[in-house]
Formats: C-alpha cells, sequence, structure tokens
C-alpha cells in the first residue's frame, strides 16, 4: 500500500508530468501530448515505473526522464538512481535525464551527492531540495508544482500567504472536479514539514477566506482527508524510527562489548545508517575484527 506521502507525488506528476520535468529544467516540448508516463515493464524498477516518463519533440530529441521524489533517509540513493537510469536506457534506448526531488530535510545522506563514479565509470542526476526552490517559482510555475509551495524555506508569516495563494491559484486554474485531491496532496505534503495543527490551522485559513458553500465544502473535504492520511504517515514513521532505534542500540550494544568504544567516525556511521543498513551491519557484527572492518575500512 502507497504512504500518503509516495500517493501525493505519484498522482501530481500522473496528472501533469511536463510541469516537474520543468521545474528541473529539462527540456519539454511546445506540444504536452509528447510528454507521456510510461508503465515501465521493469522487475527491478517497480516503485519507479510510474515515475518514468518519455518525452519526444523537445528541443535536442527525444529522451527518458526518471523523476523520484524523497521523503526519507536512504544512503543508497546514488546507487539506486544509476541502476534505474540504466535499466530504463536499456529497456528502451533512449538517452536517460534522471532527477530526484528531496521533499524535506530527512532526505538528506551522504548517498544522495548526485554522483555515482568509480573505475570507468561517471554518472550523475540532478538532486533538487525542494526548500531550497524560491517559493514564487512554485507559485508562478506550471500548475502542477504548485502544491509543493508551502514546502519551499520560508517563515510562518509568509507560509500562511503561501497557503492562500496556493488555494487562489489552484481555484483560478483547475477545474472543480479536481480541487479537492490537490487540496488533499497539498495538506498531505505540509505534514512533511509541519505539524497537524499547524498545517491545519494554515488550511483553515482557505476555508475562512472561501465565501462559496460549494468551494467550502471542497477545501473542509480536502483539509480532513488529507490531515488524516498525514496523521496515519506520522504513525507509520515513528514505528519505522523505533525499528531503526532498536537496531542502532543492539548494534552498538554488540560492537562495544567485542571492540570497545567506537571511535567518533564509527558513531557517526551509525547514527547515519538507515534500518537496512543497521541489519546489514548486525549480520555482520559477530564476524568482523574491528570497528573498521564491520564499516567495510
Amino acid at each position: 500500500m502507497p504512504k500518503p506521502y509516495d500517493a501525493a507525488t505519484k498522482d501530481l506528476i500522473r496528472w501533469r508530468p511536463a510541469d516537474f520535468l520543468a521545474l528541473a529544467k529539462l527540456p519539454v516540448p511546445a506540444d504536452p501530448a509528447g510528454v507521456v508516463m510510461l508503465d515501465a515493464e521493469l522487475s527491478i524498477m517497480t516503485r519507479a515505473a510510474d515515475k518514468l516518463i518519455r518525452v519526444d519533440g523537445a528541443p535536442g530529441g527525444s529522451y527518458l526522464a526518471i523523476v523520484e521524489f524523497q521523503s526519507g533517509y536512504d544512503d543508497r540513493l546514488d546507487d539506486r538512481v544509476h541502476l534505474y537510469t540504466a535499466m530504463a536506457r536499456w529497456n528502451y534506448d533512449l538517452p536517460v535525464r534522471s532527477v530526484v526531488y528531496l521533499l524535506s530535510r530527512a532526505a538528506l545522506s551522504p548517498g544522495a551527492t548526485g554522483r555515482v563514479e568509480g573505475p570507468g565509470l561517471t554518472f550523475a542526476y540532478d538532486v533538487i531540495p525542494i526548500w531550497t526552490v524560491p517559493v514564487t517559482d512554485l507559485l508562478e510555475g506550471p500548475i502542477g508544482t504548485v502544491p509543493l509551495a508551502p514546502l519551499a524555506d520560508q517563515s510562518l508569516e509568509r507560509l500562511s500567504s503561501t497557503v492562500d495563494r496556493v488555494w487562489q491559484r489552484l481555484r483560478a486554474d483547475v477545474a472543480q472536479e479536481r480541487l479537492g485531491d490537490l487540496v488533499t496532496q497539498t495538506a498531505v505534503l505540509m505534514g512533511l514539514r509541519y505539524d497537524t495543527a499547524t498545517a491545519e490551522r494554515l488550511m483553515q485559513s482557505v476555508l475562512e477566506m472561501e465565501q462559496s458553500s460549494v468551494y467550502q465544502a471542497i477545501v473542509r473535504k480536502g483539509i480532513d482527508q488529507g490531515l488524516a492520511l498525514g496523521r496515519e504517515q506520522g504513525i507509520e514513521q515513528g514505528i519505522e524510527r523505533g525499528r531503526e532505534q532498536g537496531a542502532r542500540d543492539t548494534l552498538l550494544r554488540l560492537a562495544t562489548r567485542r571492540f570497545g568504544p567506537p571511535p567518533d567516525p564509527a558513531r557517526a556511521h551509525l547514527n547515519a545508517a538507515g534500518l537496512a543498513g543497521l541489519n546489514e551491519l548486525l549480520d555482520r557484527v559477530l564476524s568482523a575484527n574491528g570497528w573498521d572492518d564491520l564499516l567495510g575500512k
């Protein structure tokens, strides 16, 4: 079952894929029909299959675009995007441009550099922390990226105005039957940066601004659905963080008993590792000969 943040970004990019290419400054054709989402038949790419885009008629010729949205820590992100890119190029025999939007600072990791280098290998892709994008670019740019505007760096005072402007832009440029989904997606994405009470207060200002009972009903339903999904995601994240911390504490206790207290670089490595990485280290702790051997140094 997709997580709320994943579902929100998936819906947005399927609705307006060209808008996310434009935000990444990738070439976009004048005819929107030239931008098509592909259902990739790559079993190894099941997570990315709904974010593979074929672009025809753009300046410079046809190409594929892989667009990923990252909301959590992944110390293998560089390798994963490299793998997706290589598989897409192999299957479709077209140039591939890959971009990852980091939706929160929790997604920052040593494995999200935008480069993979090795003997005879240099691979690069675009990493765009969404909070570094000017809020005006999101508010005034393509309609598909407008729900991301609350994630840009800004004061709480400015944020209230941003949320109001998101609604004004959506109300003016989007068909009524689509509005509820977009309000829901905006509320869900706000949960990546703000607590539920703050998100609800800010979204409530839209209700107070809107006099039409029809649009009030659309906003109210979107807020309720979005905040409910956000709470669900918060519970899942709490459980995941608990598992991660439990694995970290167990690993630190076992490794300290065998090798002595960890040096600062080893402690930093453990603090940065995700659950999958910690479990791999737990599998090796009894056979390793020391901290450097455990960490592969």
